[in-house]
């Protein structure tokens, strides 16, 4: 089994749950149902990776609803109640706290390709992304169903899922990549490693993690952390990727 070594990335561990309300409106004249025109929401304000998006019902029913066209927006949740809809046409979106989210699939309408930021197609299935990485080699995806891989030079895909790899649970929380190619992949089960060669499934069972229900990973100058749903921010001690100890952000005790 191959170790992981950390390094060093800059990034920034965004909090799920205190993040920017902003509500459709749309009706601009001219971009009337268009995602990106900022007038077209209550708070003046395009949607970002900050951003709690709710698309409320028209009771107008005059499909006063938002269309995504030509590009790959980042959001933090989504909220579709019964009724309304977001239609997307030849792009997607990234939905960073799906735990805050609420929609159902059936709502979001696909209208030609779903393209991953890399540009590569994904299959026809039209999954919703939840998490990106990028190394020189691959490009992964990860979905409420599972995790593509896309080899950036053939555009070759692989869709993992719990039933056909190691991946622990479908849905994915998070990925960090490493300059080296290793990535990490959180599920709310435990963390799969790709190192190049293999998959590793790391859990409360071979680790030091307190639990295996993550939330979020990101890299920073100080190195590894992982918010998790019970024991909230940890981080990791040690260059190893078989982590023995960890350390709550912000308290010198070790868990």
């Amino acid at each position: 089994m191959k170790l992981l070594f950390l390094q060093l990335l800059s990034s920034i561990i965004l909090n799920c749950y205190s993040q920017i309300p902003s509500t459709w409106i749309g009706k601009s004249q001219g971009h009337e149902r268009e995602w990106s025109f900022q007038t077209n929401w209550d708070n003046n304000q395009i949607p970002d990776e900050l951003t709690d998006v709710i698309i409320p019902l028209d009771e107008s029913f005059n499909d006063n609803y938002p269309v995504i066209e030509n590009q790959i927006p980042e959001i933090n949740s989504l909220r579709i109640p019964v009724g309304s809809h977001l239609s997307i046409q030849n792009g997607n979106i990234i939905i960073q706290c799906l735990r805050k989210s609420s929609f159902n699939q059936k709502q979001i309408i696909r209208v030609g390709d779903c393209i991953p930021p890399n540009r590569v197609r994904l299959s026809s299935n039209h999954h919703i992304q939840t998490a990106i990485g990028q190394t020189e080699k691959y490009t992964w995806v990860g979905t409420i169903q599972g995790l593509y891989r896309i080899n950036n030079q053939t555009g070759r895909t692989y869709f993992f899922t719990e039933k056909n790899s190691n991946l622990p649970a479908n849905m994915v929380t998070s990925i960090v990549c490493y300059p080296d190619g290793q990535t990490l992949i959180s599920t709310h089960k435990g963390i799969l490693i790709w190192d190049n060669y293999t998959f590793i499934l790391i859990t409360t069972e071979n680790s030091g993690l307190p639990e295996n229900d993550i939330l979020k990973m990101t890299l920073d100058h100080e190195g590894l952390f992982i918010k998790t749903k019970h024991h909230g921010m940890l981080k990791a001690i040690g260059k190893s990727l078989i982590i023995n100890k960890f350390e709550h952000k912000g308290i010198k005790k070790v868990a």
